[in-house]
């Protein structure tokens, strides 16, 4: 029957359907087929039966073998060589092996070919490589490097650094774009910077105050202006990076804090310690604000020692006037002109009048007596106030031991330096004494037109 070459193909039936068939193609390998494939490949073709295979097995023995796939290739002489290609038949095992036998020259050909290709692509890919990384260098690399510099450039001098040139349009220019945009939005924010310090420091050079201004994270004086600098003497750099407790010492029973809200606010008065060891009086100022993203504590202070020394000497003064009204042998009174009560209220009118002065500061008339007298009492106060200028009244009281007291009493209108009535004065002297066995009071309106009851009567009040 001879050897058949068979190919098969499904049918393929439409859409999910399954397949409707096998095509099946049968030729038959004879020596017409094989004289004819001789004919087309001009080589010599032969088919070696499976019960053959001893022949193949001499062929292999006789010269090396090289496997090409399922095929081998072995040497039969010195001038041609073998190509053997197996055929297996349906069930899987071997029906025959075709044989081309080559000219050797055509093998070798065919190898000096395969060497020259792969030596042709070896050279191709290094100039490739070559000029791929020619280009790299010149269209990237390059270009990376002079972003690189240009970007340090920026980064060594941000204030006045130049944009970055950088010609193209692809991804590179791109960035340098992004990048000189940054660089204006730095050139802005430290023109502001720099403005708002320059501001700040003009501001502080301006206060006529010692200014520190104190990192709160350190407790560290990061900033001195010149008055301080001046106040404490030396120079700012024995200042600065100080823990502001060395110069300023604050006296705890003097902090008055603000009870607002909105940022912390605290005066109180204390001692400044000069770096030559002087010390003065102060008034410190406190306040915490935010500054270049972090918090600070700004402590002003002015030397009060001059006014301390004048509040000394006027309390001073104060209480020697005080110790000299009040030992003074005449009765002096003194009331607000606005709200009619007590501000004053000597030891001569305690006597005089049998009241403490205790009970009588911050009083009114109405207070002590009844309406009526009060009424009295308050029409020549007024009428003091009107008159603008000293009057003399004779007035008649009840001391709760000595009896009824006959008073010569001199009331001054006390005026400030801009016209206005603060206060009136009353300047009472007893001049029972000087009319012994008169009936004093027997026509009180005659005896110089006194008003009975102005003055507080203590048995009324008892």
């Amino acid at each position: 029957m001879g050897a058949w070459l068979i190919g098969t193909s499904p049918v393929i039936g439409q859409g999910a359907l399954p397949d409707e068939g096998m095509v099946l193609v049968a030729r038959r390998v004879d020596d017409a087929f094989l004289v004819r494939l001789r004919e087309l490949t001009h080589l010599p073709i032969a088919v070696i039966a499976a019960r053959e295979h001893s022949k193949i097995g001499n062929i292999q023995a006789q010269g090396k073998v090289e496997e090409l796939g399922k095929s081998w290739i072995a040497r039969t002489g010195s001038e041609t060589l073998a190509v053997f290609t197996p055929y297996e038949d349906l069930v899987g095992e071997t029906a025959f092996v075709l044989r081309v036998d080559l000219p050797r020259m055509v093998y070798q050909e065919g190898r000096s070919t395969l060497k020259l290709l792969t030596l042709s692509f070896a050279v191709i890919c290094i100039l490739m490589t070559v000029l791929m990384l020619t280009m790299l260098e010149r269209l990237v690399l390059s270009r990376v490097a002079i972003l690189k510099r240009s970007v340090l450039r920026v980064h060594s001098d941000a204030g006045h650094a130049e944009s970055i040139a950088l010609s193209g349009r692809d991804e590179l220019a791109d960035v340098a774009h992004c990048i000189n945009a940054i660089v204006e939005e730095l050139k802005r924010s430290n023109a502001e910077l720099v403005a708002s310090d320059s501001r700040l420091r003009g501001m502080l050079a301006a206060i006529q105050a010692g200014v520190f201004v104190i990192d709160t994270t350190t407790n560290r004086i990061v900033e001195a202006n010149p008055e301080a600098v001046e106040i404490i003497g030396g120079w700012a750099d024995q200042i600065v990076g100080s823990e502001p407790e060395r110069f300023l010492l604050i006296d705890p029973e003097t902090i008055c804090e603000n009870s607002d809200e909105g940022p912390r606010y605290r005066k109180a008065q204390g001692v400044l310690r000069k770096l030559n060891g002087d010390e003065l009086y102060v008034l410190i100022a406190t306040a915490e604000v935010m500054m270049l993203d972090r918090c600070c504590r700004i402590e002003s202070f002015i030397d009060i020692s001059a006014m301390k020394e004048a509040s000394d000497e006027n309390r001073r003064t104060k209480e020697f006037l005080d110790a000299v009204v009040s030992n003074l042998p005449v009765a002096v009174v003194i009331r607000d002109a606005e709200t009619h009560r007590f501000t004053l209220w000597n030891k001569a009118s305690e006597r005089l009048f049998g009241i403490a002065a205790e009970r009588v500061i911050g009083a009114r008339d109405h207070d002590f007596f009844p309406k009526e007298r009060a009424d009295a009492i308050l029409e020549e106060e007024l009428k003091t106030a009107a008159q603008r200028s000293a009057r003399e009244v004779i007035e008649q009281v009840r001391h709760p031991q000595r009896g009824d007291r006959l008073l010569r009493t001199l009331k001054v209108p006390l005026h400030d330096e801009t016209g206005v009535l603060r206060y009136i004065l009353s300047i009472s002297e007893d001049t029972s004494r000087r009319r012994p066995g008169a009936d004093l009071f027997a026509d009180p309106v005659d005896a110089g037109g006194c008003l009975e009851g102005i003055l507080p009567d203590p048995d009324a009040e008892a």
